[in-house]
């Protein structure tokens, strides 16, 4: 099964769209986010920062990837 070989891809690339609408959202239509919307960006942006860290150390088994991430959600 493809998806749980590629999920750690996956999910990092679906974190960096999400947030990069919301940021083109927010800064290009001049669309002001509530208090909540700022807060829903939270987890993004930690899923973010593991997967970059993750990539940078290139760990070949990723759990602390996935820990971090059901942490966060």
């Amino acid at each position: 099964m493809k998806l749980k070989k590629y999920w750690f891809w996956i999910l990092g690339a679906i974190s960096f769209i999400s947030i990069s609408f919301a940021l083109v959202a927010e800064f290009i239509f001049n669309l002001e986010p509530c208090s909540m919307c700022l807060k829903q960006r939270h987890p993004y942006y930690f899923i973010i920062l593991i997967f970059v860290i993750a990539f940078i150390f290139n760990w070949q088994q990723k759990i602390w990837f996935y820990i971090f991430v059901q942490i966060s959600s």
